[in-house]
């Protein structure tokens, strides 16, 4: 693997490729050529440098006009329109198919820079199933790059032995989760957002395992902590490791999906969950101070919930309704994501799906 991130503001953006040891190893020297050419969007270009520091004295506005540029290397390729956190897809020729560079931008939880940093570069190491850098250990296994605009980026090649997918950027788990690392669904760095992959063959895809299946949309489920009432209206579809529920509405040639997916209770940072789902559609990170102004409050029987509305249509196309509750030792999310048109058209029936949830007691 071969991997960098840089923070810039209130963004993280993570750039990742992995494929063959001996084949990433002999396009090391471009993609650090790459990383040199970057130029972020918001990040302010690095002045002259002060002979007395060593560090800008000055700093230039940004340039980019709101997107990041650079300069691809002979026969490497953009592969794919941005989507959601992924900003590119960039192909690298391969002896046998071409590698996958992914970039991705995802809103920085309120926490240390460095922390973060490094939760993430541990993120990595442990899909190659390589042990957690220490203090000691950190300097000799990272290093940094300046990209074009004399930014910072922590570098690092990794070799190791590719565990199954299941993580996102620390601090950005699943369904928007912040606050813990190490833990998300497939689909690292927001190469998916939280639409689980296909369990197309499992038994009892798209519902949980002794769920009730009797009624159109009512289920009690042992595996669950909570019962409730979904619409007919709604398709039960396949669910992946991850999501305990999901369900897929499909109207006039539009689609969107419902998922309910739930990680430790040590994932409910609401601040960079509401944000992350903000960035999904577009829509410009919330402060503290704000968030209060944007999330109602719900009974969902022995748990309380966070509720937010998030209208993207103008921006991104799309729109997010979606709940945050913790029950337990367990923070529960629930999702629809989809069109606006249709997130509008559905906003009272998933309201009314949310009023039907009700946590048992503890």
């Amino acid at each position: 693997m071969l991997a960098a991130i840089s923070i810039q503001g209130p963004n993280a953006w993570f750039f990742k490729v992995t494929g063959d040891r001996q084949e990433l190893a002999d396009r090391r020297d471009e993609f650090e050529a790459f990383l040199k050419s970057v130029r972020l969007p918001g990040a302010s270009e690095a002045g002259p440098a002060s002979p007395d520091t060593g560090k800008p004295d000055s700093a230039k506005p940004d340039t980019t006009g709101g997107k990041p540029t650079w300069k691809l290397p002979d026969g490497w390729k953009e592969a794919a329109t941005a989507t959601g956190e992924r900003v590119a897809t960039i192909e690298i020729p391969g002896k046998e198919k071409p590698f996958e560079l992914t970039v991705t931008r995802l809103p920085v939880p309120q926490r240390s820079v460095a922390g973060y940093t490094r939760d993430n570069v541990n993120r990595w190491r442990t899909q190659l199933r390589l042990g957690p850098l220490t203090e000691a250990s950190w300097d000799k296994e990272t290093r940094e790059l300046l990209d074009a605009a004399g930014n910072k980026l922590t570098v690092v090649d990794l070799v190791g032995t590719m565990a199954p997918p299941r993580q996102r950027p620390a601090g950005m788990g699943m369904g928007g989760m912040g606050g813990m690392a190490g833990m998300g669904p497939p689909g690292m760095d927001g190469e998916a957002d939280d639409t689980m992959p296909s369990g197309a063959g499992r038994p009892n895809a798209g519902r949980p395992s002794g769920a009730s299946s009797d009624s159109a949309g009512g289920s009690e489920s042992a595996d669950l902590p909570f019962s409730f009432a979904a619409p007919a209206e709604w398709q039960s579809a396949p669910v992946g490791p991850f999501a305990k529920l999901t369900y897929r509405i499909v109207q006039d040639g539009q689609a969107g999906e419902i998922t309910v997916s739930s990680l430790s209770a040590a994932a409910n940072d609401l601040l960079s969950n509401v944000n992350r789902w903000r960035g999904q559609v577009q829509l410009p990170p919330l402060t503290s101070a704000d968030l209060a102004t944007q999330v109602r409050s719900l009974e969902l029987g022995a748990a309380q919930g966070s509720y937010v509305d998030l209208d993207g249509g103008a921006t991104s196309g799309q729109s997010i309704l979606g709940a945050i509750a913790v029950h337990g030792d367990s923070a529960w999310f629930f999702k629809f994501k989809g069109p606006a048109p249709l997130v509008a058209r559905e906003r009272e029936r998933f309201e009314t799906f949310m009023k039907s949830v009700r946590f048992k007691p503890l």
